[in-house]
């Protein structure tokens, strides 16, 4: 009896070691199979187990849940697509950020406006261009200007940095003169000067695109005359003067932005651009040449250096839209015609350093309704048609205030005279009924006679001294009355 049990405990023991394989059996050895993720490039599965011999996948160790692969596999990521283009000649596509794989479905072919791939930013440079090596010198090194247009047809032209393995320095004079059909152009940072007339006459350029970092020093006079569809240009801050007709009859041209660099702005530079409204001058520039921005009729807005010297001859002859000029000390000398006609002008603050003012700087500015000035301006009023709108006077310097020189400014009400001023002329107020209050320096010593004649409105007189030394003051009474009668107050009380 015992025999048989113990036959049965072993047949019974033998069932659950051994199993059935499909063709023979065997003692399973199982392998742990641990999950893995799935990526792009290979397939991802759950935890299970499965038999050496047999190759038989199980869920449990002890192979009591049989499994089939596909309820473990985890099927491949879709590739990621890098941001960056990988760019050919004839377009650009995607690789996968993970596996570096070339995702086929990606490549497009370029898209280019002005010659630049608006998708990657692949740039189509100009060909045929034609080439001059230059042997080596201390500024350029040996390198090629353009010094002509060959045979190249692009409208958007942009302009290699290296030719034959060396830099491309300098654009020729007038290379593209007059080319009409050019409608931008990119100057690469090697280049470092334009000469004159480059772009003359070309009247369907609307734009100029410079490199960041741009080596640019110099471009030459008359470069952009003519390009009447440029509407914006920002100069490289490397670039010195602005030379002689630089943009002149740049009729579109509406904002520009100079070097710090710039010392200087030659004859003509911006002569007849007369849709430029605005202007910022960088604190290095020192000189306005002459007509400068004569015809800039839509210029509202100067924003002058406080280091500027001089202002030419018409420089801004019929700027009719200015409306303010306020110049820094430091201003030396003002040319003729400087600001005639220009009828938007209302406000002018002209600096103590004026040393020569030549006559007819405001002819036709009938507009100007404030006026701050050195007296050395007082023999240019006689240009103005002011006596209807000029309402505040504020001479900053000078000796005196001549005979008649603000006789019947009808619109007059405040004036103030500097400390400087020892003398007020005959008539000098002389029939300004609106003239209400009047600041008198401490340096006045004799106010002659009618000098406030027919002044019915004014009302107070602010001295800059005590009522003893307003009292030394030799005053034609009889014929200033408006003078006597208007309520004093001393700045020393």
């Amino acid at each position: 009896m015992k025999k048989v049990l113990l036959l049965s405990i072993m047949l019974l023991s033998a069932m659950t070691i051994f199993s059935a394989c499909a063709s023979y059996e065997h003692e399973h050895l199982i392998v742990l199979r641990e999950a893995k993720a799935a990526t792009c490039t290979q397939y991802g599965n759950d935890t299970y187990y499965e038999c050496k011999k047999c190759h038989e996948m199980f869920l449990d160790e002890n192979c009591t849940r049989q499994i089939q692969y596909q309820d473990v596999v985890k099927a491949k990521l879709a590739h990621t697509p890098k941001q960056d283009w990988v760019i050919v000649e004839d377009g650009h596509y995607h690789c996968c950020e993970a596996c570096g794989e070339k995702l086929v479905d990606s490549f497009e072919t370029h898209d280019f406006k002005n010659n630049i791939c608006v998708e990657c930013g692949y740039e189509k440079l100009a060909l045929n261009l034609q080439y001059e090596l230059t042997e080596y010198s201390y500024y350029y090194g040996k390198s090629y200007w353009i010094v002509g247009l060959g045979n190249c047809t692009d409208e958007d032209i942009i302009i290699p940095s290296e030719y034959e393995g060396l830099p491309v320095t300098a654009i020729k004079g007038g290379v593209f003169k007059d080319c009409t059909t050019i409608k931008s152009i990119r100057i690469p940072n090697s280049v470092m000067v334009i000469e004159s007339e480059v772009f003359k006459g070309c009247t369907n350029l609307s734009e100029i695109i410079f490199e960041e970092d741009s080596k640019l020093k110099e471009i030459g006079p008359e470069a952009f005359y003519g390009c009447e569809s440029l509407l914006n240009i920002d100069l490289p801050n490397g670039m010195g003067d602005i030379n002689y007709s630089l943009f002149s009859h740049c009729g579109n041209l509406q904002n520009i932005k100079l070097s710090d660099n710039t010392t200087k702005i030659d004859v003509s530079a911006f002569e007849d651009c007369y849709s430029l409204q605005k202007i910022e001058l960088p604190d290095g520039i020192r000189n306005i040449d002459d007509q400068a921005f004569k015809g800039c009729r839509s210029l509202k807005s100067v924003k002058f250096s406080n280091a500027l010297k001089s202002i030419g001859t018409e420089a801004f002859y019929n700027c009719k839209s200015l409306q303010s000029i306020e110049l820094a000390n430091g201003l030396t000398s003002i040319g003729r015609y400087a600001f005639v006609n220009c009828t938007g002008l209302k406000n002018i603050s002209l600096p103590n350093t004026l040393e020569s003012v030549d006559n007819g700087i405001f002819s036709g500015c009938n507009n100007i309704e404030e006026l701050k000035a050195p007296a050395i301006i007082i023999p240019c009023l006689s240009d103005l048609f002011l006596a209807d709108k000029l309402t505040k006077i504020t001479i900053s310097n000078g000796d005196k205030i001549e005979d008649d020189t603000f006789q019947d400014f009808i619109a007059l009400q405040s004036v103030t005279l500097s400390d400087t001023i020892t003398s007020i002329g005959k008539n000098a107020f002389r029939g300004c009924a609106a003239l209400q209050s009047v600041v008198v320096g401490k340096g006045v010593n004799r106010v002659n006679m009618f000098a406030f004649y027919g002044c019915y409105n004014l009302q107070n007189v602010y001295y800059c001294g005590t009522a003893d030394e307003w009292d030394a003051i030799e005053i034609s009474h009889s014929s200033n009355a408006s003078l006597d009668e208007a309520t004093r107050f001393y700045y020393s009380d």
